[in-house]
């Protein structure tokens, strides 16, 4: 799992953005890893985190909001993993 956001080979980190490519190996791994996962395990984990260097809070605000992007993520990997497609991730700061 820890492939799926902000893993694989980071190709730049900068202060504006992150970019990442996750190997076609590594999105098939994470593929499997996010089917297992639904609310209740998000919950547990939101719980277990400390956000010092987050701009969140882990509040129901923000678990709703990831919750939010769970579906399409598991249908993103799953797709690209059958195919056999790697992924390039980005995030902006």
């Amino acid at each position: 799992m820890s492939h799926v956001i902000l893993g694989g080979v980071p190709l730049h980190e900068g202060d504006d953005y992150v970019v990442c490519y996750v190997t076609a190996d590594q999105v098939r791994e994470g593929a499997a890893a996010l089917e297992l996962l639904d609310g209740q395990w998000l919950n547990h984990r939101f719980a277990a985190l400390t956000f010092d260097a987050h701009q969140g809070t882990g509040d129901a605000e923000d678990i709703a909001y990831t919750r939010a992007f769970l579906p399409g993520l598991k249908t993103f990997y799953r797709t690209a993993g059958q195919n056999g497609r790697a992924a390039v991730f980005t995030v902006d700061h």
